[in-house]
């Protein structure tokens, strides 16, 4: 497990959102009256069929969903390469960082360390530890 697979546990998060209000937005235009109505997009002013207009959206909705579970499955991942590590506080530091995406004045503060102390010497001991980890299975 790298440092740059660790942020990308916080894009993840970003992307899992715009994930969560798409699907909010198809399921509101399958649910609602209102996504019934149709303008005219086929040859010659032709309506499409309501049904197909569902199934389109429906589709989308499930390949949305289908991106969101492979998202979860490498956040567990990572949530997974942090818990396995044996020190805690490399444990904290990861987590508070990676996971909860605090700065390192917050993680400093929540650990009892300085950060000068946090940043130059528990962080490079704690990314080391997770790909030693890693390395190993």
């Amino acid at each position: 497990m790298t440092k740059e697979e660790l942020k990308n546990y916080s894009r993840m998060n970003i992307e899992l959102a715009r994930l969560e209000e798409k699907i909010a937005v198809l399921r509101n235009r399958v649910e609602s009256p209102r996504g019934a109505v149709l303008t005219n997009t086929g040859k010659g002013g032709e309506r499409k069929d309501f049904t197909d207009y569902i199934d389109k959206l429906i589709e989308l909705q499930e390949h949305y969903s289908e991106r969101a579970k492979i998202i979860f499955a490498e956040q567990i991942k990572i949530e997974m390469a942090i818990a396995a590590i044996d020190d805690p506080v490399s444990r904290l530091i990861l987590g508070y960082r990676y996971i909860d995406g605090l700065d390192w004045q917050a993680i400093s503060e929540k650990i009892h360390y300085s950060q000068v102390h946090t940043v130059y010497r528990l962080h490079p001991k704690a990314l080391n530890e997770l790909q030693e980890k890693h390395d190993v299975k």
